[in-house]
Protein backbone atom coordinates (compact mmCIF):
# COMPACT_ATOMS: atom_id res chain seq x y z
CA UNK A 1 0.00 0.00 0.00
CA UNK A 2 2.69 2.43 0.90
CA UNK A 3 4.35 1.90 -2.46
CA UNK A 4 1.13 2.59 -4.30
CA UNK A 5 0.54 5.75 -2.31
CA UNK A 6 4.05 6.92 -2.92
CA UNK A 7 3.66 6.26 -6.62
CA UNK A 8 0.52 8.40 -6.67
CA UNK A 9 2.31 11.17 -4.84
CA UNK A 10 5.19 11.02 -7.33
CA UNK A 11 2.85 11.05 -10.34
CA UNK A 12 0.93 13.96 -8.89
CA UNK A 13 4.10 15.95 -8.37
CA UNK A 14 5.28 15.01 -11.88
CA UNK A 15 2.02 16.24 -13.40
CA UNK A 16 2.27 19.51 -11.51
CA UNK A 17 5.86 19.87 -12.62
CA UNK A 18 4.85 19.26 -16.25
CA UNK A 19 2.09 21.81 -15.98
CA UNK A 20 4.45 24.33 -14.41
CA UNK A 21 7.07 23.76 -17.05
CA UNK A 22 4.46 24.08 -19.82
CA UNK A 23 3.25 27.36 -18.35
CA UNK A 24 6.82 28.62 -18.15
CA UNK A 25 7.51 27.55 -21.74
CA UNK A 26 4.32 29.22 -22.92
CA UNK A 27 5.32 32.39 -21.12
CA UNK A 28 8.84 32.28 -22.54
CA UNK A 29 7.46 31.55 -26.03
CA UNK A 30 4.97 34.43 -25.75
CA UNK A 31 7.66 36.79 -24.59
CA UNK A 32 9.96 35.58 -27.31
CA UNK A 33 7.26 35.97 -29.99
CA UNK A 34 6.48 39.44 -28.72
CA UNK A 35 10.12 40.41 -28.90
CA UNK A 36 10.45 38.84 -32.35
CA UNK A 37 7.37 40.71 -33.54
CA UNK A 38 8.81 43.93 -32.16
CA UNK A 39 12.14 43.27 -33.87
CA UNK A 40 10.35 42.38 -37.14
CA UNK A 41 8.21 45.51 -36.94
CA UNK A 42 11.27 47.66 -36.28
CA UNK A 43 13.10 45.92 -39.11
CA UNK A 44 10.18 46.40 -41.52
CA UNK A 45 9.92 50.03 -40.57
CA UNK A 46 13.62 50.52 -41.18
CA UNK A 47 13.33 48.71 -44.51
CA UNK A 48 10.36 50.91 -45.44
CA UNK A 49 12.40 53.95 -44.52
CA UNK A 50 15.25 52.65 -46.68
CA UNK A 51 12.85 52.06 -49.59
CA UNK A 52 11.37 55.53 -49.16
CA UNK A 53 14.78 57.16 -49.00
CA UNK A 54 16.02 55.05 -51.91
CA UNK A 55 12.97 56.15 -53.95
CA UNK A 56 13.72 59.74 -53.08
CA UNK A 57 17.33 59.25 -54.13
CA UNK A 58 16.23 57.67 -57.41
CA UNK A 59 13.72 60.49 -58.01
CA UNK A 60 16.39 63.04 -57.19
CA UNK A 61 18.86 61.34 -59.53
CA UNK A 62 16.17 61.24 -62.25
CA UNK A 63 15.50 64.97 -61.80
CA UNK A 64 19.22 65.70 -61.93
CA UNK A 65 19.53 63.58 -65.08
CA UNK A 66 16.50 65.34 -66.62
CA UNK A 67 18.04 68.72 -65.86
CA UNK A 68 21.39 67.65 -67.32
CA UNK A 69 19.74 66.38 -70.51
CA UNK A 70 17.50 69.47 -70.79
CA UNK A 71 20.51 71.72 -70.25
CA UNK A 72 22.28 69.90 -73.06
CA UNK A 73 19.18 70.44 -75.21
CA UNK A 74 19.16 74.12 -74.25
CA UNK A 75 22.81 74.39 -75.30
CA UNK A 76 22.08 72.89 -78.72
CA UNK A 77 19.04 75.15 -79.07
CA UNK A 78 21.12 78.25 -78.32
CA UNK A 79 23.71 77.16 -80.89
CA UNK A 80 20.86 76.62 -83.42
CA UNK A 81 21.55 72.89 -83.68
CA UNK A 82 17.84 72.15 -83.61
CA UNK A 83 17.93 68.42 -84.53
CA UNK A 84 20.22 67.72 -81.55
CA UNK A 85 18.12 69.94 -79.28
CA UNK A 86 15.02 67.97 -80.27
CA UNK A 87 16.81 64.65 -79.60
CA UNK A 88 17.83 65.71 -76.06
CA UNK A 89 14.42 67.13 -75.19
CA UNK A 90 12.84 63.84 -76.29
CA UNK A 91 15.23 61.96 -73.96
CA UNK A 92 14.22 64.25 -71.11
CA UNK A 93 10.55 63.58 -71.82
CA UNK A 94 11.13 59.82 -71.56
CA UNK A 95 12.47 60.48 -68.05
CA UNK A 96 9.23 62.28 -67.19
CA UNK A 97 10.21 65.88 -67.82
CA UNK A 98 7.26 68.26 -68.17
CA UNK A 99 9.42 71.26 -69.05
CA UNK A 100 11.20 69.11 -71.65
CA UNK A 101 7.87 68.59 -73.40
CA UNK A 102 7.23 72.34 -73.39
CA UNK A 103 10.70 73.05 -74.77
CA UNK A 104 10.31 70.37 -77.43
CA UNK A 105 7.07 71.95 -78.64
CA UNK A 106 8.76 75.36 -78.67
CA UNK A 107 11.78 74.27 -80.70
CA UNK A 108 9.65 72.27 -83.16
CA UNK A 109 7.37 75.26 -83.54
CA UNK A 110 10.36 77.52 -84.14
CA UNK A 111 11.85 75.15 -86.70
CA UNK A 112 8.53 74.84 -88.55
CA UNK A 113 8.02 78.61 -88.55
CA UNK A 114 11.58 79.19 -89.77
CA UNK A 115 11.03 76.72 -92.61
CA UNK A 116 7.84 78.60 -93.44
CA UNK A 117 9.79 81.87 -93.54
CA UNK A 118 12.36 80.35 -95.90
CA UNK A 119 9.68 79.12 -98.30
CA UNK A 120 7.82 82.43 -98.02
CA UNK A 121 10.94 84.40 -98.93
CA UNK A 122 11.50 82.14 -101.95
CA UNK A 123 7.84 82.65 -102.96
CA UNK A 124 7.03 78.97 -102.47
CA UNK A 125 3.73 79.87 -100.85
CA UNK A 126 2.12 76.39 -100.71
CA UNK A 127 5.06 75.02 -98.71
CA UNK A 128 5.13 78.14 -96.52
CA UNK A 129 1.48 77.50 -95.66
CA UNK A 130 2.22 73.87 -94.73
CA UNK A 131 5.01 74.84 -92.30
CA UNK A 132 3.12 77.77 -90.76
CA UNK A 133 0.17 75.45 -90.08
CA UNK A 134 2.55 73.01 -88.36
CA UNK A 135 3.95 75.82 -86.23
CA UNK A 136 0.44 76.92 -85.24
CA UNK A 137 -0.45 73.40 -84.08
CA UNK A 138 2.66 73.54 -81.88
CA UNK A 139 1.51 76.79 -80.27
CA UNK A 140 3.08 79.57 -82.35
CA UNK A 141 1.10 82.82 -82.33
CA UNK A 142 3.35 84.68 -84.78
CA UNK A 143 2.88 81.90 -87.35
CA UNK A 144 -0.86 82.61 -87.31
CA UNK A 145 -0.24 86.16 -88.46
CA UNK A 146 2.20 84.98 -91.13
CA UNK A 147 -0.25 82.34 -92.37
CA UNK A 148 -2.98 84.95 -92.73
CA UNK A 149 -0.59 87.19 -94.67
CA UNK A 150 0.65 84.50 -97.07
CA UNK A 151 -2.90 83.30 -97.77
CA UNK A 152 -4.03 86.84 -98.53
CA UNK A 153 -3.60 87.37 -102.26
CA UNK A 154 -3.84 91.01 -103.37
CA UNK A 155 -6.78 91.37 -105.74
CA UNK A 156 -8.18 94.24 -107.79
CA UNK A 157 -11.95 94.01 -108.11
CA UNK A 158 -13.22 95.16 -111.52
CA UNK A 159 -16.92 94.34 -111.06
CA UNK A 160 -19.13 91.56 -112.45
CA UNK A 161 -16.90 88.96 -110.74
CA UNK A 162 -13.88 90.08 -112.77
CA UNK A 163 -10.71 90.38 -110.71
CA UNK A 164 -6.96 90.65 -111.23
CA UNK A 165 -4.96 88.51 -108.81
CA UNK A 166 -1.39 89.37 -107.77
CA UNK A 167 1.38 87.78 -105.75
CA UNK A 168 4.10 89.66 -103.85
CA UNK A 169 7.68 89.62 -105.07
CA UNK A 170 10.36 90.25 -102.49
CA UNK A 171 13.88 91.64 -102.75
CA UNK A 172 16.31 89.47 -104.70
CA UNK A 173 19.07 89.61 -107.28
CA UNK A 174 19.21 88.70 -110.95
CA UNK A 175 22.27 88.34 -113.14
CA UNK A 176 21.76 89.63 -116.66
CA UNK A 177 24.26 89.67 -119.47
CA UNK A 178 27.78 88.52 -118.61
CA UNK A 179 28.40 90.17 -115.25
CA UNK A 180 25.56 92.62 -114.55
CA UNK A 181 23.84 92.10 -111.20
CA UNK A 182 20.44 93.72 -110.66
CA UNK A 183 18.71 94.01 -107.28
CA UNK A 184 14.96 93.62 -107.61
CA UNK A 185 12.90 95.69 -105.18
CA UNK A 186 9.57 94.42 -103.78
CA UNK A 187 6.52 94.74 -106.03
CA UNK A 188 3.38 92.84 -107.01
CA UNK A 189 2.84 90.98 -110.27
CA UNK A 190 -0.28 89.50 -111.84
CA UNK A 191 -0.39 85.72 -111.65
CA UNK A 192 -1.51 85.52 -115.31
CA UNK A 193 -1.42 87.68 -118.40
CA UNK A 194 -4.28 90.20 -118.55
CA UNK A 195 -7.39 88.46 -119.89
CA UNK A 196 -9.96 89.74 -122.35
CA UNK A 197 -12.52 90.04 -119.55
CA UNK A 198 -10.12 92.15 -117.47
CA UNK A 199 -9.26 94.33 -120.48
CA UNK A 200 -12.93 94.87 -121.28
CA UNK A 201 -13.68 95.97 -117.70
CA UNK A 202 -10.85 98.51 -117.67
CA UNK A 203 -11.66 99.75 -121.21
CA UNK A 204 -15.03 100.84 -119.83
CA UNK A 205 -13.37 103.13 -117.26
CA UNK A 206 -13.01 106.87 -117.99
CA UNK A 207 -10.45 107.78 -120.65
CA UNK A 208 -7.13 109.27 -119.51
CA UNK A 209 -5.30 110.04 -122.77
CA UNK A 210 -6.52 107.71 -125.52
CA UNK A 211 -9.47 105.52 -126.50
CA UNK A 212 -9.36 101.77 -125.95
CA UNK A 213 -11.10 99.14 -128.03
CA UNK A 214 -12.96 97.01 -125.46
CA UNK A 215 -12.66 93.91 -127.64
CA UNK A 216 -9.42 94.06 -129.64
CA UNK A 217 -8.45 90.36 -129.59
CA UNK A 218 -8.38 88.15 -132.68
CA UNK A 219 -9.04 84.98 -130.66
CA UNK A 220 -12.26 85.71 -128.76
CA UNK A 221 -12.70 84.23 -125.28
CA UNK A 222 -13.10 86.03 -121.96
CA UNK A 223 -10.49 83.96 -120.12
CA UNK A 224 -7.96 83.95 -122.95
CA UNK A 225 -5.18 86.53 -122.79
CA UNK A 226 -5.97 89.82 -124.46
CA UNK A 227 -3.91 90.34 -127.62
CA UNK A 228 -3.73 92.84 -130.46
CA UNK A 229 -2.87 95.53 -127.91
CA UNK A 230 0.01 97.98 -128.38
CA UNK A 231 2.50 99.15 -125.77
CA UNK A 232 0.82 102.57 -125.85
CA UNK A 233 -2.61 101.03 -125.21
CA UNK A 234 -1.17 99.11 -122.28
CA UNK A 235 -0.01 102.44 -120.84
CA UNK A 236 -3.58 103.75 -121.13
CA UNK A 237 -4.89 100.57 -119.46
CA UNK A 238 -2.49 101.10 -116.54
CA UNK A 239 -3.37 104.79 -116.28
CA UNK A 240 -7.10 104.09 -116.10
CA UNK A 241 -6.64 101.40 -113.48
CA UNK A 242 -4.37 103.67 -111.46
CA UNK A 243 -7.10 106.32 -111.46
CA UNK A 244 -9.68 103.79 -110.33
CA UNK A 245 -7.67 102.03 -107.60
CA UNK A 246 -5.25 104.79 -106.53
CA UNK A 247 -2.57 102.11 -106.83
CA UNK A 248 0.45 102.49 -109.11
CA UNK A 249 -0.42 100.12 -111.96
CA UNK A 250 2.24 99.59 -114.63
CA UNK A 251 4.05 97.16 -116.87
CA UNK A 252 6.90 95.23 -115.22
CA UNK A 253 10.45 96.18 -116.07
CA UNK A 254 12.34 93.66 -118.20
CA UNK A 255 14.53 92.60 -115.26
CA UNK A 256 11.51 92.27 -112.96
CA UNK A 257 9.82 90.11 -115.58
CA UNK A 258 12.81 87.78 -115.97
CA UNK A 259 13.35 87.59 -112.20
CA UNK A 260 9.78 86.32 -111.73
CA UNK A 261 9.89 84.07 -114.79
CA UNK A 262 13.03 82.33 -113.52
CA UNK A 263 11.62 82.02 -110.00
CA UNK A 264 15.04 81.38 -108.55
CA UNK A 265 16.20 79.05 -111.33
CA UNK A 266 19.22 79.42 -113.61
CA UNK A 267 18.04 76.95 -116.24
CA UNK A 268 16.77 77.58 -119.77
CA UNK A 269 13.16 77.43 -118.55
CA UNK A 270 11.64 77.90 -115.12
CA UNK A 271 11.21 74.13 -114.81
CA UNK A 272 14.62 73.03 -116.18
CA UNK A 273 16.55 72.70 -119.43
CA UNK A 274 14.53 70.16 -121.41
CA UNK A 275 12.50 71.63 -124.31
CA UNK A 276 10.52 68.39 -124.57
CA UNK A 277 8.79 69.26 -121.28
CA UNK A 278 7.73 72.73 -122.41
CA UNK A 279 4.23 71.57 -123.29
CA UNK A 280 3.52 70.95 -119.61
CA UNK A 281 4.04 74.64 -118.87
CA UNK A 282 3.31 76.57 -122.05
CA UNK A 283 1.18 76.97 -125.15
CA UNK A 284 3.69 77.22 -128.00
CA UNK A 285 3.94 76.19 -131.65
CA UNK A 286 4.23 72.54 -130.69
CA UNK A 287 0.83 72.26 -128.98
CA UNK A 288 -1.19 75.46 -129.43
CA UNK A 289 -3.05 74.53 -132.66
CA UNK A 290 -2.05 78.08 -133.75
CA UNK A 291 -4.24 80.01 -131.32
CA UNK A 292 -4.27 81.35 -127.76
CA UNK A 293 -5.71 79.39 -124.84
CA UNK A 294 -7.32 80.25 -121.48
CA UNK A 295 -4.77 81.47 -118.95
CA UNK A 296 -3.56 79.23 -116.10
CA UNK A 297 -4.41 75.97 -117.88
CA UNK A 298 -0.77 74.83 -117.87
CA UNK A 299 1.51 74.26 -114.87
CA UNK A 300 2.77 77.33 -113.07
CA UNK A 301 6.41 78.19 -112.46
CA UNK A 302 7.83 77.56 -108.94
CA UNK A 303 6.43 80.88 -107.69
CA UNK A 304 2.87 80.15 -108.82
CA UNK A 305 2.87 82.40 -111.91
CA UNK A 306 1.20 81.03 -115.05
CA UNK A 307 1.96 81.43 -118.75
CA UNK A 308 5.38 82.99 -118.21
CA UNK A 309 6.40 80.84 -121.18
CA UNK A 310 4.21 80.97 -124.31
CA UNK A 311 0.55 81.84 -124.95
CA UNK A 312 1.25 85.55 -125.69
CA UNK A 313 4.34 87.73 -125.74
CA UNK A 314 4.28 90.19 -122.85
CA UNK A 315 5.12 93.88 -123.16
CA UNK A 316 7.64 95.25 -120.65
CA UNK A 317 8.11 98.89 -119.69
CA UNK A 318 11.67 99.08 -121.09
CA UNK A 319 12.81 100.58 -124.34
CA UNK A 320 14.64 98.11 -126.54
CA UNK A 321 18.43 97.96 -126.08
CA UNK A 322 20.76 95.43 -127.65
CA UNK A 323 22.43 94.64 -124.31
CA UNK A 324 22.22 95.28 -120.56
CA UNK A 325 25.21 97.62 -120.36
CA UNK A 326 23.33 100.54 -118.76
CA UNK A 327 20.32 98.76 -117.34
CA UNK A 328 19.43 100.18 -113.87
CA UNK A 329 20.86 98.03 -111.09
CA UNK A 330 17.77 98.51 -108.88
CA UNK A 331 15.26 96.77 -111.15
CA UNK A 332 13.72 99.92 -112.65
CA UNK A 333 12.82 100.00 -116.34
CA UNK A 334 15.43 101.37 -118.77
CA UNK A 335 13.41 103.84 -120.81
CA UNK A 336 14.62 106.26 -123.47
CA UNK A 337 12.15 109.08 -124.10
CA UNK A 338 12.78 109.04 -127.86
CA UNK A 339 12.44 105.26 -128.16
CA UNK A 340 9.75 103.77 -130.39
CA UNK A 341 10.62 100.09 -129.84
CA UNK A 342 9.92 98.31 -126.57
CA UNK A 343 10.75 94.96 -125.02
CA UNK A 344 8.70 91.76 -125.36
CA UNK A 345 9.34 88.64 -123.27
CA UNK A 346 8.10 85.06 -122.87
CA UNK A 347 7.25 83.84 -126.37
CA UNK A 348 3.76 83.04 -127.63
CA UNK A 349 1.48 80.40 -129.10
CA UNK A 350 3.34 80.66 -132.40
CA UNK A 351 6.88 80.59 -130.89
CA UNK A 352 9.31 77.70 -131.01
CA UNK A 353 10.90 76.46 -127.74
CA UNK A 354 13.99 78.65 -128.19
CA UNK A 355 11.88 81.83 -128.13
CA UNK A 356 10.06 80.68 -124.99
CA UNK A 357 13.24 80.49 -122.89
CA UNK A 358 13.47 82.58 -119.71
CA UNK A 359 16.29 84.70 -121.14
CA UNK A 360 14.97 85.20 -124.68
CA UNK A 361 14.44 88.85 -125.63
CA UNK A 362 12.36 90.38 -128.41
CA UNK A 363 10.88 93.79 -129.25
CA UNK A 364 8.33 95.61 -131.38
CA UNK A 365 7.14 99.11 -132.20
CA UNK A 366 5.22 100.70 -129.36
CA UNK A 367 2.11 101.22 -131.52
CA UNK A 368 2.17 97.78 -133.11
CA UNK A 369 -0.59 95.23 -132.45
CA UNK A 370 -0.78 91.58 -133.40
CA UNK A 371 -2.53 88.42 -132.24
CA UNK A 372 0.49 87.09 -130.32
CA UNK A 373 1.21 90.14 -128.11
CA UNK A 374 -0.39 90.77 -124.72
CA UNK A 375 0.89 91.90 -121.32
CA UNK A 376 0.93 91.27 -117.57
CA UNK A 377 0.13 93.88 -114.92
CA UNK A 378 2.49 94.97 -112.14
CA UNK A 379 1.78 97.06 -109.02
CA UNK A 380 4.37 99.24 -107.33
CA UNK A 381 4.52 99.06 -103.54
CA UNK A 382 4.75 102.05 -101.18
CA UNK A 383 8.31 103.18 -100.54
CA UNK A 384 8.14 102.15 -96.88
CA UNK A 385 7.19 98.54 -97.73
Amino acid sequence: MEIVEQEKIVNNKYSKLQEYLKQRLDTVEANLNQKLNTVEANLNQKLDNIDTNLGKVIDLMSLILQEMIETEGDSYYQSQNYPQAIAYYEKAIKLGSVTGAQKLAKVKSFVAETEGDIHYQSQNYPQAIVYYEQAIKLGSESASEKLAHVKEKPIIELGNDVTIEFLPIFTGTLQVGVDKLVTIKPFLLGTTPVTQAQWRAVAELPKVEMDLDPDPSFFKSSNNPVECVSWLECQEFCARLTEKTRKICRLPSETEWEYVCRAGTKTEYSYGDEPALLGNFAWYDGNSAQLTHPVATKKSNPWQFYDMHGNVWEWCQDSWHENYENVPDDGRAWVDQESIRFVLRGGSWRSNPVRCRSSYRSHNNRDNRNDSIGFRLALSLPRNF
